[in-house]
């Protein structure tokens, strides 16, 4: 009986070894398991940093598309302010083009007064910084000069250099530079901007307002500064005095 049991553990001895070699242990299994797990799962992290990648370059480039149109409207928006700054105010047009920016108006509304001294005046500042009068109901014209104001000339026959005066209260004109013109004329003249120096003396003929060519010397002249045809390049007012139809806008 005892040979039998030793004989069976010996046999089981030798058999331990063979059944450890070919079958792995619980230690193995899980340590295989977790190196797959971990695998699988930085696989996983990898895909999904990827796809989170490509999502946040879309976003990125979404945004930089919105961005950037934002940014050219924000700038169009400055570009249209700045040229209006630029243009100025409320904007007068002839024949589509603008001309200048309205100064002011007389009080007056269109087609409610007749010509003349009831004529509706707008004041313009020209796109040259020079102001010019224009009478909007009838005819629209370049304002003549008004009543009171004469054109003098250093020459009999209303010839030679020719000087504008008649009162003190325009000197701010005189100052900015002005366009105007002579009744019964197409032709413009121009105060030079700055023209703050009053030229004394004795003229030796005079125009008035309406036209009208006097020889006789005059001296007593208080406030007169010089003259010269218009020079559109230096007034920014063209043409002659009467003028096609002026309409007024925003820029």
């Amino acid at each position: 009986m005892k040979t039998k049991i030793v004989g069976l553990v010996v046999g089981m001895l030798v058999m331990t070894p063979v059944f450890a070699a070919k079958a792995p242990s619980t230690l193995e299994q899980a340590k295989t398991y977790t190196d797959s797990k971990v695998a699988a799962e930085a696989a996983a992290r990898q895909l999904a940093d990827s796809a989170e990648a490509t999502a946040r370059g879309d976003a990125d480039t979404q945004e930089a598309s919105i961005r950037s149109q934002s940014d050219g409207a924000l700038q169009s928006q400055i570009d249209g302010l700045a040229a209006a700054t630029a243009a100025g105010g409320l904007g007068v047009y002839e024949y589509g083009e603008r001309i200048g920016s309205v100064m002011y108006l007389n009080g007056q509304q269109p087609e409610s007064a007749g010509s003349g001294t009831t004529a509706v005046v707008a004041g313009i500042i020209t796109t040259q910084n020079y102001l010019v009068e224009i009478e909007l109901e009838p005819g629209n014209m370049i304002r003549t000069l008004p009543g009171g104001f004469n054109v003098y000339y250093l020459l009999p026959g209303c010839t030679g250099e020719v000087y504008v005066g008649g009162g003190v209260a325009t000197k701010w004109k005189e100052l900015q530079g002005y366009v105007y013109a002579l009744r019964a004329s197409e032709d413009l003249y121009y105060v030079p901007s700055g023209s703050r120096v009053s030229r004394g003396g004795t003229y030796q003929s005079t125009r008035t307002s309406l036209g009208t060519c006097f020889t006789t010397p005059i001296s007593n002249v208080g406030f007169a500064v010089r003259t010269l045809p218009n020079n559109p390049a230096v007034t920014g007012v063209y043409g002659g005095a009467n003028r096609g139809g002026v309409v007024f806008r925003t820029p």
